[in-house]
């Protein structure tokens, strides 16, 4: 994200055992890097000597902080502020007071910060790297990414879960649905392993900028279409696979609209889910008709990997 004047500094107030959680939703709202602040990490250093004050500086509530440009914090406080209440209702009074803070930073180019942390990251056989660095490496796909792209750089467990998990799907000549694709990592991916044609949806403009600007950096946009909508009104015809890195609540409740534009036999990859929701998750696609093929977790994260019919 580009400094363009002023800029938020927001942070949220949390427990140690939601931060991780919490730091996600904000890392995916303002694609900065995140902040956690928890006065245990000083514990675990098994430091002999901690300066006076330093311990007493972190508070007792976790801090995760992250900054935006002033022009964009109403519209992720609202996002995030859903996100937040999504995770009171799983955690309760386990995940602290969830409140949000406010206040204005100092000037900082935050995507030249944001690229001193953005290094390739191989996800099984596709290697996600930005486009301002080389990368020497032995995989063979490799999907540059664009600077400033928001919404997902392959670095969190739900995105290289859903991607990881989907490799064991022969993509060779498919065609694939990418919902709420974010930045396009995983749609682009899959062309990049044989797939036909992705169609690529998110109801988020500049996630849609982001993924155009993804495709045709890498020479895939003639593979594909990009769609700023809902998945209803804007698409049609039936897919053989199926991205879908969303959260729990949202892949229940939508998993009949996107089941329906899957074929027979087709896959689904569901990811975005807290460990502790993976059962409800399964269960609302079984009920649908489609079987567990495989299943991964890491962290508080799962994803599933799941084949319509038996």
């Amino acid at each position: 994200m580009k400094d363009n004047g002023d800029n938020v500094k927001i942070t949220v107030f949390t427990t140690t055992g939601c931060s991780e959680t919490v730091a996600y939703f904000l890392e995916e709202l303002t694609a900065n890097a995140v902040t956690v602040y928890d006065v245990r990490d000083l514990d675990e250093c098994g430091w002999d000597y901690v300066e006076k004050g330093v311990r007493e500086s972190f508070g007792q509530e976790v801090r995760v902080v992250a900054y935006c440009a002033e022009s964009d914090e109403e519209q992720i406080l609202g996002r995030l502020k859903e996100d937040l209440n999504r995770v009171k209702e799983i955690f309760g009074d386990a995940c602290g007071s969830l409140r949000i803070q406010t206040e204005q930073a100092q000037e900082v180019d935050w995507l030249k910060e944001w690229q001193k942390n953005f290094k390739p990251v191989v996800i099984g056989d596709v290697c996600v790297c930005p486009n301002w660095l080389a990368y020497d490496g032995d995989c063979k796909n490799v999907l540059k990414i664009e600077s400033g792209v928001a919404f997902g750089t392959g670095y969190h467990e739900t995105t290289s879960q859903c991607l990881l998990l989907a490799q064991n799907y022969d993509f060779r000549g498919k065609t694939v649905l990418d919902m709420g694709c974010g930045s396009g990592i995983l749609g682009l991916s899959a062309l990049l392993l044989g797939a036909s044609h992705a169609t690529l949806v998110d109801l988020d403009q500049q996630a849609v900028e982001a993924t155009r600007a993804n495709a045709v950096f890498n020479g895939l946009e003639d593979k594909c279409d990009i769609i700023c909508g809902d998945l209803t009104e804007k698409v049609s015809g039936k897919f053989d696979f199926c991205f879908a890195n969303l959260t729990a609540d949202i892949l229940k409740r939508l998993a009949k609209t996107l089941t329906a534009f899957l074929a027979d036999g087709a896959y689904i990859s569901l990811s975005g889910i807290l460990l502790s929701l993976k059962d409800e998750v399964c269960e609302t696609f079984e009920k649908l008709g489609f079987t567990l093929a495989a299943y991964s977790e890491k962290g508080e994260w799962c994803a599933l990997l799941m084949k319509a019919g038996a």
